[in-house]
């Protein structure tokens, strides 16, 4: 008797075990990411659920807390995986060459423009373009950002003329851009209470077990099972958009 009841005991015990780490379909980890506590299994389902619209998208955390691989998922899992997903550390960029190298320049348009340029903005047309770091790009170029996500247009430095491109814009920054609009280092109309922008917000808390957040390797089908509670800090915004 007590072996049949070790038996049964078991095989219960072995498929609650299984049922735990097998997400469901629209659960399952995204590209590049592994995570199988209830909040990852969350966050995969919100990102595919953002990745199906052309809404942009500002991802904020600090430093380490897995931006860009939300950035690329977000790319991975939406119909633009097809075309470009163009990376940019706006920190990176010299203040003097930014405008330069999102939007490009004619031949001439200032001295060394030895030749017409296309700017990363219209190299991600069709495609996502992710802006790490926006909140240290510069006012003048925040203006022509805006006008790309406004009006879905570009001009290249020392034109005239405008062209048209269609770009999912992704951002992320670990600045507080709230405080930044309030010290005018950052446009207000570039916020989410403008436009209709999804907010991600990933604290650095979640950093305790980093391998359930977010690891650029394969989906393994038995990662470990980290308790939902220190994920309580996850929070998954929005602003005229219900995702």
């Amino acid at each position: 008797i007590l072996a049949a009841l070790n038996r049964v005991f078991g095989e219960n015990l072995k498929a609650r075990n299984l049922s735990r780490r097998q997400p469901r379909p629209n659960e399952e980890p995204v590209k590049g990411m592994v995570g199988s506590c209830a909040k990852m299994l969350e966050l995969f389902r919100r990102i595919r659920k953002v990745a199906q619209t052309n809404s942009p998208v500002l991802i904020q955390g600090e430093s380490g807390t897995g931006k860009e691989l939300v950035a690329r998922a977000l790319h991975e899992s939406s119909p633009r995986c097809g075309s470009n997903l163009i990376s940019v550390n706006c920190a990176a960029i010299p203040e003097n060459l930014i405008e330069s190298e999102l939007f490009g320049h004619e031949k001439g348009a200032f001295a060394g423009a030895t030749s017409t340029r296309t700017g990363l903005v219209e190299a991600a047309n069709n495609g996502t373009l992710f802006l790490d770091e926006i909140g240290e790009l510069p006012l003048e170029a925040q203006a022509r950002l805006l006008r790309v996500l406004q009006e879905h247009e570009i001009r290249k430095v020392g034109s005239v003329f405008s062209q048209k491109v269609d770009v999912r814009l992704v951002a992320a920054t670990h600045r507080d851009l709230k405080q930044f609009v309030r010290e005018g280092r950052f446009r207000g109309a570039m916020t989410s209470s403008n436009l209709p922008t999804g907010f991600l917000s990933l604290p650095a808390s979640v950093l305790a077990p980093a391998r359930c957040i977010s690891v650029p390797m394969p989906y393994r089908p038995s990662p470990p099972i980290i308790g939902p509670a220190t994920f309580e800090n996850w929070k998954m915004l929005s602003n005229g958009l219900s995702f």
